[in-house]
C-alpha cells in the first residue's frame, strides 16, 4: 500500500486549519474526482508488456484501462479490474524463469503522482479560503 508522506504535505495541513469543516469535502471531492485517474496515467505507462501474441489473446493491460477506483472518506484506492489481477506478479511477484517481479509500478506511479495531487488539494482548498 502507498500513502503520502508527513513531511511532503505541510502546506496541505496548514490550509487545512485555515479551512475548517470545510476541509474533509474539498479533500474528497479532489480524491474521488482527481486523484484516481492521476495515479492511473502514471502508473498505467510503467505496466510492462509481455509482447506475445495468439489468436484470441486479449489486448495487453497497458492499452486495456486495466484499473478501477474505489472511493472512501478521505481515501482513494487504484485496484486492477478483474481479468487483470495477474499483474500482482509483475508488480510484487516473484521473479520467476520467464517473468520479472518486483517491479513495483503501482507504488512508483503513485509517487508519481504525488505532488500533482497535493497540488490540486493545496489549490482546492485556497480556494475554498479565498487565500
Amino acid at each position: 500500500m502507498w500513502k503520502i508522506d508527513a513531511t511532503e504535505i505541510e502546506e496541505l495541513a496548514d490550509r487545512i486549519a485555515q479551512t475548517g469543516e470545510q476541509a474533509e469535502k474539498i479533500i474528497n471531492d479532489v480524491l474521488h474526482n482527481y486523484a484516481g485517474q492521476e495515479i492511473i496515467s502514471h502508473v498505467t505507462p510503467l505496466i510492462p508488456e509481455s509482447g506475445r501474441t495468439w489468436k484470441g489473446k486479449k489486448k495487453p493491460a497497458k492499452v486495456s484501462q486495466p484499473f478501477r477506483e474505489e472511493q472512501g472518506n478521505l481515501y482513494v484506492v487504484v485496484k486492477t479490474k478483474t481479468p487483470y489481477n495477474y499483474l500482482y506478479f509483475p508488480d510484487d511477484g516473484e521473479n520467476t524463469y520467464r517473468h520479472n517481479g518486483d517491479q513495483e509500478f503501482m507504488r512508483r506511479g503513485a509517487e508519481e503522482a504525488t505532488e500533482k495531487i497535493i497540488d490540486q488539494c493545496v489549490s482546492a482548498l485556497v480556494k475554498e479560503i479565498g487565500g
